[in-house]
Protein backbone atom coordinates (compact mmCIF):
# COMPACT_ATOMS: atom_id res chain seq x y z
CA UNK A 1 0.00 0.00 0.00
CA UNK A 2 3.19 2.25 0.60
CA UNK A 3 5.17 1.56 -1.85
CA UNK A 4 6.15 4.38 -4.35
CA UNK A 5 5.41 2.44 -7.32
CA UNK A 6 7.14 3.91 -10.98
CA UNK A 7 4.19 5.61 -12.33
CA UNK A 8 5.09 8.14 -9.06
CA UNK A 9 8.36 7.83 -9.90
CA UNK A 10 8.61 8.46 -13.60
CA UNK A 11 5.83 11.37 -13.16
CA UNK A 12 8.31 13.25 -11.00
CA UNK A 13 11.11 12.71 -13.44
CA UNK A 14 8.77 13.94 -16.44
CA UNK A 15 7.69 16.78 -14.58
CA UNK A 16 11.36 17.88 -13.90
CA UNK A 17 12.24 17.33 -17.47
CA UNK A 18 9.06 19.69 -17.92
CA UNK A 19 10.61 22.46 -15.49
CA UNK A 20 14.29 22.43 -17.14
CA UNK A 21 13.06 22.52 -20.58
CA UNK A 22 10.48 25.95 -19.99
CA UNK A 23 12.13 28.98 -21.62
CA UNK A 24 11.99 31.14 -18.66
CA UNK A 25 14.05 28.89 -16.33
CA UNK A 26 16.32 28.61 -19.47
CA UNK A 27 16.27 32.51 -19.42
CA UNK A 28 16.82 33.60 -15.92
CA UNK A 29 18.75 31.64 -13.69
CA UNK A 30 19.60 28.51 -15.46
CA UNK A 31 22.08 27.45 -12.99
CA UNK A 32 20.26 27.84 -9.75
CA UNK A 33 17.07 26.13 -11.66
CA UNK A 34 19.70 22.99 -12.40
CA UNK A 35 20.73 22.78 -8.79
CA UNK A 36 17.66 23.08 -7.34
CA UNK A 37 15.65 20.48 -9.47
CA UNK A 38 19.02 18.20 -9.83
CA UNK A 39 18.72 18.34 -5.68
CA UNK A 40 14.81 17.54 -6.08
CA UNK A 41 15.43 14.24 -8.20
CA UNK A 42 18.50 13.72 -5.94
CA UNK A 43 16.37 13.63 -2.87
CA UNK A 44 13.47 12.10 -4.49
CA UNK A 45 15.53 9.17 -5.86
CA UNK A 46 16.15 8.35 -2.23
CA UNK A 47 13.13 9.26 -0.56
CA UNK A 48 11.71 6.16 -2.96
CA UNK A 49 14.20 3.64 -2.15
CA UNK A 50 12.98 4.54 1.61
CA UNK A 51 9.76 3.67 1.05
CA UNK A 52 10.25 0.64 -0.71
CA UNK A 53 12.08 -0.74 2.41
CA UNK A 54 9.27 0.85 4.56
CA UNK A 55 11.94 3.57 6.19
CA UNK A 56 9.24 6.10 6.28
CA UNK A 57 10.83 8.23 9.18
CA UNK A 58 13.82 8.71 6.58
CA UNK A 59 11.63 9.28 3.64
CA UNK A 60 9.38 11.96 4.76
CA UNK A 61 11.73 15.13 5.39
CA UNK A 62 13.02 14.29 2.42
CA UNK A 63 9.93 14.31 0.66
CA UNK A 64 8.98 17.41 1.94
CA UNK A 65 12.04 19.18 1.01
CA UNK A 66 11.37 18.13 -2.58
CA UNK A 67 8.06 19.42 -2.53
CA UNK A 68 9.44 22.80 -1.30
CA UNK A 69 11.81 22.44 -4.21
CA UNK A 70 9.21 21.92 -6.93
CA UNK A 71 6.06 23.38 -5.26
CA UNK A 72 4.26 22.74 -8.27
CA UNK A 73 4.66 18.76 -8.72
CA UNK A 74 2.33 16.17 -8.33
CA UNK A 75 3.79 13.12 -7.67
CA UNK A 76 6.51 14.26 -4.72
CA UNK A 77 3.00 15.46 -3.00
CA UNK A 78 1.62 12.01 -3.79
CA UNK A 79 4.51 10.44 -2.28
CA UNK A 80 4.66 11.94 0.35
CA UNK A 81 1.18 11.24 1.55
CA UNK A 82 1.94 7.78 0.94
CA UNK A 83 5.00 8.23 3.43
CA UNK A 84 2.48 9.76 6.07
CA UNK A 85 0.14 6.93 5.91
CA UNK A 86 3.11 4.81 7.07
CA UNK A 87 3.62 6.67 9.72
CA UNK A 88 0.63 6.50 10.94
CA UNK A 89 -0.17 10.13 10.62
CA UNK A 90 -3.23 9.98 8.44
CA UNK A 91 -4.64 13.51 8.70
CA UNK A 92 -1.17 14.64 7.42
CA UNK A 93 -1.22 12.66 4.78
CA UNK A 94 -4.75 13.73 3.88
CA UNK A 95 -3.50 17.41 3.58
CA UNK A 96 -0.56 15.71 1.54
CA UNK A 97 -3.19 14.17 -1.13
CA UNK A 98 -5.76 16.98 -0.96
CA UNK A 99 -2.64 19.41 -2.24
CA UNK A 100 -1.72 17.16 -4.84
CA UNK A 101 -5.51 16.97 -6.42
CA UNK A 102 -4.86 20.99 -6.53
CA UNK A 103 -1.80 20.57 -8.08
CA UNK A 104 -3.22 18.16 -10.65
CA UNK A 105 -5.64 20.25 -11.60
CA UNK A 106 -3.56 22.86 -11.93
CA UNK A 107 -1.27 21.05 -14.31
CA UNK A 108 -4.27 19.42 -16.23
CA UNK A 109 -3.44 15.47 -15.21
CA UNK A 110 -7.34 13.93 -14.73
CA UNK A 111 -6.04 10.75 -13.86
CA UNK A 112 -3.62 12.32 -11.34
CA UNK A 113 -6.71 13.54 -9.91
CA UNK A 114 -8.43 10.89 -9.81
CA UNK A 115 -5.68 9.04 -7.66
CA UNK A 116 -5.73 11.77 -5.33
CA UNK A 117 -9.32 11.39 -4.35
CA UNK A 118 -9.15 7.71 -3.96
CA UNK A 119 -6.38 8.13 -1.47
CA UNK A 120 -8.15 10.31 0.25
CA UNK A 121 -12.05 8.69 0.40
CA UNK A 122 -9.88 5.59 1.47
CA UNK A 123 -9.08 7.19 4.89
CA UNK A 124 -11.30 8.93 5.19
CA UNK A 125 -13.28 6.89 7.77
CA UNK A 126 -10.31 6.95 9.62
CA UNK A 127 -9.29 10.04 10.22
CA UNK A 128 -9.51 11.81 13.59
CA UNK A 129 -11.37 15.19 14.25
CA UNK A 130 -11.41 17.88 16.77
CA UNK A 131 -14.45 19.44 16.61
CA UNK A 132 -14.12 23.19 17.83
CA UNK A 133 -16.62 25.54 19.08
CA UNK A 134 -17.23 28.08 21.63
CA UNK A 135 -19.78 29.62 24.35
CA UNK A 136 -20.82 32.84 23.75
CA UNK A 137 -18.96 35.42 21.63
CA UNK A 138 -15.94 34.03 20.12
CA UNK A 139 -14.73 37.82 19.06
CA UNK A 140 -11.48 38.60 19.55
CA UNK A 141 -10.21 34.83 20.05
CA UNK A 142 -6.89 33.01 18.71
CA UNK A 143 -7.45 29.37 18.87
CA UNK A 144 -4.49 27.33 17.92
CA UNK A 145 -3.90 23.26 18.04
CA UNK A 146 -0.16 22.69 18.73
CA UNK A 147 1.01 26.23 18.50
CA UNK A 148 -0.92 26.17 14.62
CA UNK A 149 -3.71 28.85 14.21
CA UNK A 150 -6.98 28.12 13.37
CA UNK A 151 -8.03 30.35 10.93
CA UNK A 152 -11.55 29.59 10.61
CA UNK A 153 -14.02 27.95 13.26
CA UNK A 154 -16.09 26.89 14.57
CA UNK A 155 -14.92 23.59 12.47
CA UNK A 156 -14.08 20.02 12.52
CA UNK A 157 -9.99 20.04 12.41
CA UNK A 158 -8.53 16.96 11.45
CA UNK A 159 -5.35 15.40 13.43
CA UNK A 160 -3.09 13.36 14.09
CA UNK A 161 -3.30 10.19 16.30
CA UNK A 162 -1.65 11.40 19.53
CA UNK A 163 -1.54 14.09 21.86
CA UNK A 164 -2.27 17.59 21.22
CA UNK A 165 -2.95 21.25 22.86
CA UNK A 166 -5.66 23.74 22.37
CA UNK A 167 -5.17 26.46 23.47
CA UNK A 168 -7.37 29.64 22.58
CA UNK A 169 -6.15 33.15 23.30
CA UNK A 170 -7.98 36.75 24.00
CA UNK A 171 -6.74 40.44 25.09
CA UNK A 172 -6.51 40.80 28.72
CA UNK A 173 -8.26 37.85 29.73
CA UNK A 174 -7.48 34.27 31.06
CA UNK A 175 -5.91 32.07 28.35
CA UNK A 176 -8.03 28.80 27.82
CA UNK A 177 -5.50 25.80 27.09
CA UNK A 178 -7.19 22.05 27.00
CA UNK A 179 -4.27 18.79 26.61
CA UNK A 180 -6.00 15.77 24.77
CA UNK A 181 -4.61 12.49 23.01
CA UNK A 182 -6.94 11.53 20.21
CA UNK A 183 -6.65 7.55 18.31
CA UNK A 184 -7.96 7.11 14.41
CA UNK A 185 -11.37 7.83 13.56
CA UNK A 186 -12.48 9.17 17.06
CA UNK A 187 -14.37 12.96 17.15
CA UNK A 188 -13.66 14.76 20.21
CA UNK A 189 -15.82 17.82 20.68
CA UNK A 190 -14.03 20.76 22.79
CA UNK A 191 -16.07 23.94 24.15
CA UNK A 192 -14.20 27.12 24.23
CA UNK A 193 -15.87 28.89 27.72
CA UNK A 194 -16.48 32.83 27.19
CA UNK A 195 -13.09 34.48 28.21
CA UNK A 196 -13.02 35.89 31.42
CA UNK A 197 -11.14 39.21 31.98
CA UNK A 198 -8.03 39.49 34.09
CA UNK A 199 -9.43 41.91 36.17
CA UNK A 200 -12.65 39.51 37.29
CA UNK A 201 -10.49 36.12 37.26
CA UNK A 202 -11.70 35.59 40.96
CA UNK A 203 -8.27 35.19 42.22
CA UNK A 204 -7.82 36.06 46.30
CA UNK A 205 -5.75 39.30 46.70
CA UNK A 206 -3.10 38.56 48.67
CA UNK A 207 -3.51 39.36 52.51
CA UNK A 208 -1.05 42.19 54.09
CA UNK A 209 0.18 39.30 57.20
CA UNK A 210 -0.64 35.88 55.52
CA UNK A 211 1.06 34.11 58.44
CA UNK A 212 -2.00 35.13 60.88
CA UNK A 213 0.43 36.64 63.36
CA UNK A 214 -1.59 39.48 64.95
CA UNK A 215 -0.05 42.51 66.80
CA UNK A 216 0.21 40.96 69.78
CA UNK A 217 2.14 37.80 68.88
CA UNK A 218 4.76 39.99 67.03
CA UNK A 219 5.49 41.98 69.99
CA UNK A 220 5.54 38.87 72.28
CA UNK A 221 8.41 37.56 69.55
CA UNK A 222 10.20 40.78 69.81
CA UNK A 223 9.91 40.91 73.53
CA UNK A 224 11.38 37.36 73.55
CA UNK A 225 13.98 37.92 71.03
CA UNK A 226 15.19 40.81 73.26
CA UNK A 227 15.14 39.12 76.43
CA UNK A 228 17.35 36.48 74.36
CA UNK A 229 19.81 38.81 73.36
CA UNK A 230 20.05 40.80 76.81
CA UNK A 231 20.84 36.83 78.36
CA UNK A 232 23.66 36.50 75.92
CA UNK A 233 25.15 39.70 77.02
CA UNK A 234 24.65 38.76 80.92
CA UNK A 235 26.86 35.47 79.90
CA UNK A 236 29.62 37.40 77.97
CA UNK A 237 29.52 40.05 81.20
CA UNK A 238 29.59 37.02 83.31
CA UNK A 239 32.76 35.38 81.42
CA UNK A 240 34.27 38.77 81.38
CA UNK A 241 33.83 39.02 85.54
CA UNK A 242 35.59 35.37 85.94
CA UNK A 243 38.14 36.19 83.53
CA UNK A 244 38.70 39.33 85.70
CA UNK A 245 38.41 37.17 88.57
CA UNK A 246 41.49 35.17 87.84
CA UNK A 247 43.39 37.79 86.77
CA UNK A 248 43.84 38.98 90.17
CA UNK A 249 44.24 35.78 91.77
CA UNK A 250 47.59 35.40 89.30
CA UNK A 251 50.97 36.21 90.04
CA UNK A 252 49.95 39.88 88.11
CA UNK A 253 47.61 40.89 90.98
CA UNK A 254 48.45 38.94 93.96
CA UNK A 255 45.02 38.72 95.49
CA UNK A 256 43.89 35.61 97.69
CA UNK A 257 39.91 34.21 97.98
CA UNK A 258 40.71 33.18 101.52
CA UNK A 259 41.68 36.37 102.82
CA UNK A 260 39.98 38.63 100.32
CA UNK A 261 43.42 40.81 100.35
CA UNK A 262 44.98 42.10 97.32
CA UNK A 263 49.21 42.32 97.58
CA UNK A 264 49.49 44.64 94.62
CA UNK A 265 47.51 47.61 92.89
CA UNK A 266 46.36 45.81 89.61
CA UNK A 267 44.46 43.27 91.60
CA UNK A 268 42.79 45.47 93.22
CA UNK A 269 41.41 47.12 89.92
CA UNK A 270 40.74 43.17 88.22
CA UNK A 271 39.08 42.92 91.72
CA UNK A 272 36.82 46.35 91.13
CA UNK A 273 36.70 45.46 87.13
CA UNK A 274 35.14 41.93 87.71
CA UNK A 275 32.85 43.00 90.35
CA UNK A 276 31.44 45.27 87.81
CA UNK A 277 31.22 43.06 85.50
CA UNK A 278 29.44 40.42 87.46
CA UNK A 279 26.73 43.22 88.58
CA UNK A 280 26.26 43.64 84.81
CA UNK A 281 25.78 39.99 84.28
CA UNK A 282 23.26 39.49 86.89
CA UNK A 283 21.27 42.77 85.69
CA UNK A 284 21.59 41.85 82.13
CA UNK A 285 20.00 37.83 83.09
CA UNK A 286 17.58 39.33 85.21
CA UNK A 287 16.54 41.60 82.64
CA UNK A 288 16.78 38.96 79.79
CA UNK A 289 14.49 36.07 81.78
CA UNK A 290 11.91 39.02 82.38
CA UNK A 291 11.75 40.00 78.50
CA UNK A 292 11.60 36.46 77.52
CA UNK A 293 9.00 35.44 80.03
CA UNK A 294 6.78 38.31 79.08
CA UNK A 295 7.51 37.56 75.49
CA UNK A 296 6.17 34.10 75.84
CA UNK A 297 3.06 35.40 78.10
CA UNK A 298 2.47 38.24 75.38
CA UNK A 299 2.40 35.68 72.65
CA UNK A 300 0.24 32.75 74.34
CA UNK A 301 -1.93 35.28 75.27
CA UNK A 302 -2.72 36.50 72.05
CA UNK A 303 -5.99 37.09 70.88
CA UNK A 304 -8.18 36.71 67.52
CA UNK A 305 -5.88 38.66 64.53
CA UNK A 306 -7.34 41.94 64.29
CA UNK A 307 -6.54 43.26 67.99
CA UNK A 308 -4.68 46.16 68.75
CA UNK A 309 -1.50 46.06 70.72
CA UNK A 310 1.08 48.06 71.94
CA UNK A 311 4.05 47.56 74.03
CA UNK A 312 6.15 50.18 76.05
CA UNK A 313 9.48 49.45 78.31
CA UNK A 314 10.98 52.01 80.47
CA UNK A 315 13.23 52.73 83.05
CA UNK A 316 10.31 52.03 85.90
CA UNK A 317 9.36 48.69 84.26
CA UNK A 318 7.43 47.29 81.04
CA UNK A 319 4.14 47.88 80.06
CA UNK A 320 1.25 45.98 77.81
CA UNK A 321 -2.02 47.82 76.31
CA UNK A 322 -4.49 45.97 74.21
CA UNK A 323 -7.20 47.53 72.17
CA UNK A 324 -9.38 44.91 71.46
Amino acid sequence: MFQVRSPLAVGFVVALAALSAAPVARAQGKPADEARLAEASKLFGEANAELDAKRFADACPKLERVVALVPEGVGAKLALGECYEGLGRLASADRAYAEAETAAETAKQPHRVAQARAKRDAIAPKLAFLELSARGSARGLTVTIDRQKVETWPAAIAVDAGRHIVRATAPDAIPFERRIEVSDGQRVEITIPEPTPLASSGAPEEPALSSGWGPQKIAGTVLGGAGLLSAIGGFIAGGVALSKLDASNGPEGGCSDETNLCTRPQGVELREASRLAGDVSTALLVTGGVLAATGLVVFLTAPDEGTQASVGVSATGLSLRLEL
